[in-house]
């Protein structure tokens, strides 16, 4: 520590007090030496996956939207340790954002821009922790609200009513602290309505539909918002950035489910619980996956292939596969009822 100097391979020391992911795949995502495009194979996989997600949206006529948190490292580059050189241009998030924005704008939900611009002069991740912080994740929920304005109007999100402020909180140990084993404290600010946040936990929910869950899977969290009736419901599938996106994004909506789909095995059924889906019943639904895991690998053996399974496993496949039995399932129906 005396020396600056990296202490395990999880962890690399910064500027200024900040803690990055020291792994050879965020380094080398940091200087731009594995770029995204460059991987053809894992290119097609992801792509397909989100053609595959608006094709269901459009056909269970649900609004889907993709978020993609950047890499703590993308935010603030000048923190990064001096003995790496930033590659420059858009890292993964970037160049998913500018397509999904162009090819599938009902989907996109841009978040690098406004992130990158508060970080100039605002702590928007953790120093000590890879995720972001509570003013990080209300700027997303935000850009949330606003493309839901903005694409689907019919779909009147909820505002809390006043003003916010920003309470003081001390983050007692992040994860870079925990992987050092040292008690790195820091001082952080969490953003509050006025009158207080308004959504509450709805047990009763939360353990109905954990019980449709695959495997060991437990659902993350239920909200229910009393102070917003008429808003639309929400079900996030995401990672770990989600947990601080919960308090400010379930006040938009009268309900709120947020399911972790990444802590069992990589099915088709973990990664898009169908059978959940249709018990939330939900109208948007929000699918959230941080950069690093969108770029999960350096070059190995078969680096195409681990790359794609990684991610996708055959989600896309799956889903159209759900769309086709769908809509076989329809016409069987409709002849039925004609024949009768």
């Amino acid at each position: 520590y005396a020396f600056n100097a990296p202490l395990n391979d999880k962890t690399l020391i910064g500027q200024d007090g900040f803690y990055f992911y020291g792994l050879k795949s965020m380094r080398r995502d940091f200087e731009r030496l594995d770029r995204f495009e460059d991987n053809a194979t894992y290119v097609r996989e992801v792509l397909s996956l989100l053609r595959a997600l608006e094709a269901w949206s459009q056909h269970s006529g649900r609004r889907v939207l993709f978020m993609v948190p950047p890499n703590k490292h993308n935010v603030y580059p000048e923190k990064y340790h001096p003995r790496y050189t930033f590659g420059g241009g858009p890292g993964t998030a970037g160049l998913l954002e500018d397509w999904i924005t162009k090819e599938i704008p009902s989907m996109a939900v841009p978040i690098g821009d406004a992130l990158r611009t508060a970080a100039r002069d605002r702590l928007i991740y953790y120093k000590t922790d890879t995720h972001w912080n509570a003013l990080g994740a209300k700027i997303a929920a935000d850009q949330v609200a606003e493309r839901l304005r903005t694409i689907a109007p019919i779909l009147p999100v909820a505002a809390p009513s006043g003003e916010w402020i920003d309470q003081k909180e001390v983050m007692d140990t992040g994860n870079f602290a925990d992987l050092l084993s040292l008690p790195i404290s820091e001082d952080v600010l969490r953003p509050e309505p006025t009158g207080g946040f308004k959504a509450i936990e709805d047990t009763a929910l939360r353990e109905r539909l954990a019980n449709l869950l695959p495997g060991t899977s437990r659902l993350f969290e239920a909200k229910t918002n009393p102070a917003a009736p008429g808003a639309p419901k929400l079900l996030m599938l995401g990672d770990s950035f989600m947990t601080a996106l919960v308090p400010y994004l379930s006040e938009q909506f009268s309900t709120s489910v947020f399911y972790n789909p990444f802590g069992g095995p990589n099915t088709p059924a973990q990664r898009f619980p169908q059978d959940l889906i249709e018990a939330v019943d939900p109208d948007v639904v929000l699918v959230e996956l941080v950069e690093r895991r969108i770029r999960p690998c350096a070059a190995k053996k078969n680096r195409d292939r681990k790359c794609a399974d990684m991610l996708t496993g055959d989600v896309a496949g799956n889903l159209f596969d759900m769309r086709l039995a769908r809509l076989a399932k329809d016409a069987l129906e409709r002849r039925a009822w004609n024949e009768a």
